[in-house]
């Protein structure tokens, strides 16, 4: 167990929730914030903290979403892209949404996207994972890197994944 600043706040279902701040703001808005601000640095600072480790953990995914033969991918949390880029590159036929509750983290998606030639196959836009703006049974595959740790309600988040998937379609996370 970790322990930060601040005890962590049951909600009305008594779940632990962790935050990252000790506002009154509710856990999605805290992280929003959060991301936003470090936005700039995140992949600086995510590569050199976690020893590329991340890097590992993406090249796995594209291989087991690369063996599904997606044509349509979900990338929610996708932050700065990096994953959404990678699937990309890799599976030529895929067309990827990236989906994340950050400006910040997306306007450096979008540049990443941009600078590869991309722009036609992903797409970016700021969204929720407990209300995805996606059509029932309208992705091949959902993804997830890191970011379903800051799920504001994980069941929801998931559900919201399945609900989008086509009938045999698969969530990587």
């Amino acid at each position: 167990c970790v322990r930060g600043p601040y005890p962590p706040r049951r909600s009305d279902q008594n779940r632990l929730i962790m935050k990252p701040y000790d506002t009154e703001l509710s856990k999605k808005e805290e992280v929003r914030a959060m991301f936003d601000n470090i936005a700039p640095a995140y992949d600086r600072l995510n590569h050199t903290l976690s020893l590329s480790v991340g890097r590992i953990w993406r090249r796995r995914v594209v291989r087991i979403v690369g063996r599904l033969h997606p044509r349509r991918v979900l990338d929610m949390a996708t932050g700065t892209g990096d994953l959404a880029v990678m699937m990309a590159r890799s599976i030529p036929e895929a067309h990827i949404k990236g989906v994340d509750l950050s400006e910040g983290m997306l306007d450096v998606a979008r540049r990443k996207v941009t600078a590869r030639g991309l722009d036609g196959r992903v797409v970016l836009d700021a969204g929720d994972a407990e209300h995805l703006h996606v059509a029932d049974a309208s992705v091949d595959v959902a993804t997830v890197a890191f970011g379903v740790r800051n799920f504001g309600d994980l069941g929801r988040g998931l559900a919201e994944l399945s609900r989008a998937l086509r009938p045999g379609g698969r969530i990587v996370i």
